[in-house]
């Protein structure tokens, strides 16, 4: 499986070590958001709140509207939700 991190704004840094720590909990590929979407242009994206963007589509979901991307709802559990992003060719 491949996970695309993205921990504060589209096209910000992965703080050191969360990629590393993430790898040793899961067979993960873990990759900088940039280069995911230059790969694949649908996947899934989920998200949840946290102190600073209490609506859980937040920031991520806004920034790939504004990125062009079609971004779906698909499911939703109390405060998760799960979303389907497809970028422009």
């Amino acid at each position: 499986m491949t996970v695309a991190l993205e921990t504060r704004g589209l096209g910000s840094e992965i703080p050191a070590g969360s990629a590393a720590g993430l790898q040793t909990c899961a067979p993960l590929n873990v990759v900088p958001f940039e280069s995911f979407t230059a790969n694949h242009r649908q996947f899934l994206v989920s998200v949840a709140p946290d102190e600073e963007q209490p609506l859980a589509g937040g920031w991520l979901v806004n920034g790939m509207t504004h990125m062009g991307a079609k971004v779906e709802l698909i499911a939703s559990e109390g405060p998760y939700e799960l979303y389907r992003a497809s970028l422009p060719e």
